[in-house]
């Protein structure tokens, strides 16, 4: 009209042009959007556990973001497991990095300690735990970490510690971990 183009004509326009315009993804990208296509993992090897739906999607959402580098967080409600989703997810971890056995940590509260080694325990006894603090390691252990974390660490899956010994020791706070995990 006398006004401007009208909505029509502005519409066939956009649509004009999405006919010729188009996104492509480079090789990388598009692996990655791939993988979110991917059906989810039906078998976690070494889990002793079978997981519930949710958890499963949990899970895959965990394994998903660290394979792009990215944090995640769950926020379920307290015991519907977000321990065992953890723990799934290291025993992933662990069978990806079999060859270079990279360790993952875990900081939790001291009061965590035995409760994270328990479950470590029942569903995942394939698992090389070692703790790091005072309540779960002998003084030559926590001395052997201290001095060379790399040589202390070589057969360990996971170092489980707590907040105050990662504050404490900028060792742990340089080494180059697998997962960081934080409860």
């Amino acid at each position: 009209g006398e006004d401007g183009p009208d909505a029509e004509s502005v519409i066939n326009e956009i649509d004009a042009t999405l006919e010729w315009s188009e996104v492509i993804a480079g090789k990388g990208l598009q692996a990655l959007l791939d993988g979110l296509r991917e059906p989810p993992m039906t078998s976690i090897p070494g889990l002793r556990a079978t997981l519930r739906p949710y958890q499963q999607r949990g899970v895959d959402w965990l394994y998903f973001c660290s394979r792009l580098g990215l944090g995640a967080c769950l926020a379920d409600d307290m015991g519907l497991g977000k321990t065992l989703q953890v723990i799934a997810l290291l025993c992933i971890r662990a069978e990806e990095t079999k060859g270079d056995r990279r360790t993952s940590l875990l900081i939790v509260p001291a009061s965590l300690i035995g409760n994270w080694c328990s479950e470590l325990a029942r569903f995942a006894p394939h698992l090389r735990i070692k703790v790091a603090h005072p309540s779960g390691a002998s003084r030559a252990d926590l001395d052997a970490l201290a001095n060379d974390p790399h040589r202390a660490m070589r057969n360990c899956d996971v170092l489980l510690t707590t907040y105050g010994q990662w504050q404490r020791s900028s060792l742990l706070a340089e080494h180059d971990w697998d997962l960081v995990v934080i409860d």
